[in-house]
């Protein structure tokens, strides 16, 4: 139901006004009376009527002037004109103030009833579009996270062939011209990824608030933030919002980071230098507290290693090592040479064939044994891999 502000100074004419559109249009407006400019007002910063029919001569404050405020409390709001006053100059100032229409008195049931009907269609346009418009914002919102995680680690592992880098960073709004890279390390000996994507989140939110940054996702035990910079940049800068990040870190979790800051560059590319340069000063202490840091690929590797017998996604492999799946697809293959289904298929071919060459098992019992539900699929998949079905393969042994 739409809200209907009829502001007249002689009752007879609201009341008439108000009967005929109830009779004409039932059920389509919530009516409020004003029989004065400084009421009509009033009621509009009471109740934000959707339209408001305006007598121009009205006591105290005049019909045109009431409109121009009731206008500057809403600029949605539909304003309509009621007068004997045919002139003009009324015309051409109730123009100027967004006025859609007039009613001339006496009114005519079948134009009040048109009038209303053509500012209600122009209502339902406004909101329909401002619907649309509320969803692409709301898609937005939740797109631009996902965006600046995607462009951090692409300025992270330096794999911007594939994607334009600079399209990603105008959708999130990230633009350089100059810029530099921390680091943030959690130490190897805090493991509860709980409580580490806790903090990564809550780092995020307050860096956030402090400056325009784009953060990476918790990789490992690794954050990277992007910060771009004026000219009238000073190191001192830089400097404070290391020392920031250490003294959140160790007053909201009781937990030590080594942060590390890149030199300053120039453009996203001069991004990705100012994070490798932090990346090779964080080298040594990362060996000091891990003899071996697993790379991505050996992490992925690993937990395929261990649980190839088991319903193995990708999705499930790219939560393990901390990436989005897309990511996590792209990085493995330009890191391994191959897609990861690929390899979570050699690996169960390999195993599988190290069971027939064992002639303990039967080929049903391999199926199970090597991540298959389905002999059948795993007949195929195997002739697929090897040139041959499993029982031609043990038969050639």
């Amino acid at each position: 139901m739409y809200r209907l502000l009829i502001a007249d100074d002689e009752a007879l004419e609201r009341e008439g006004l108000e009967l005929l559109i109830g009779r004409k249009m039932p059920n389509t407006f919530e009516v409020f009376q004003a029989s004065n400019g400084r009421q009509a007002i009033e009621l509009a910063e009471e109740y934000r009527p959707d339209i408001v029919l305006m007598d121009i001569k009205m006591p105290g404050i005049q019909g045109l002037e009431a409109l121009k405020q009731i206008k500057a409390i809403d600029h949605r709001i539909k304003m309509v004109l009621i007068t004997a006053y045919d002139y003009f100059s009324y015309a051409q100032e109730a123009v100027s103030i967004g006025v859609k229409d007039y009613l001339l008195k006496p009114a005519k049931r079948e134009q009040v009833v048109e009038t209303l009907n053509k500012l209600l269609q122009e209502l339902e346009e406004e909101r329909a579009k401002r619907s649309h418009e509320l969803g692409v914002e709301e898609t937005l919102a939740e797109l631009i996270p996902v965006v600046e995680s995607e462009l951090a680690m692409m300025l992270m592992f330096n794999q911007v062939q594939e994607v334009d880098v600079n399209r990603l960073a105008q959708i999130a709004n990230f633009s350089v011209r100059r810029g530099y890279s921390i680091i943030v390390y959690l130490a190897e000996a805090y493991a509860d990824e709980g409580e580490k994507k806790k903090l990564h989140d809550e780092l995020k939110n307050m860096l956030k608030t402090v400056t325009r940054c784009l953060v990476s996702p918790l990789f490992q035990n690794e954050i990277a933030i992007f910060i771009p910079v004026t000219d009238q940049y000073d190191p001192k800068q830089s400097e404070g919002f290391r020392v920031k990040i250490n003294t959140f870190i160790e007053e909201r979790f009781g937990l030590s980071a080594r942060v590390v800051i890149g030199a300053v560059q120039i453009g996203l590319p001069g991004l990705q230098k100012s994070y490798q340069d932090a990346k090779q000063s964080l080298l040594p202490a990362e060996h000091q507290e891990s003899d071996k840091q697993q790379t991505i690929i050996e992490k992925a590797q690993s937990f395929v290693n261990q649980h190839y017998a088991e319903d193995v996604s990708m999705e499930q492999v790219a939560e393990w090592v901390n990436l989005s799946s897309y990511y996590f697809s792209k990085v493995f293959k330009s890191e391994s040479g191959q897609t990861f289904t690929d390899y979570l298929t050699e690996v169960r071919m390999e195993k599988a064939k190290q069971f027939i060459a064992n002639m303990e098992l039967s080929l049903k019992e391999i199926c199970f044994l090597v991540g298959y539900k389905d002999p059948n699929y795993f007949s195929r998949a195997f002739k697929r891999y090897t040139g041959v079905t499993p029982t031609d393969y043990r038969n050639i042994l």
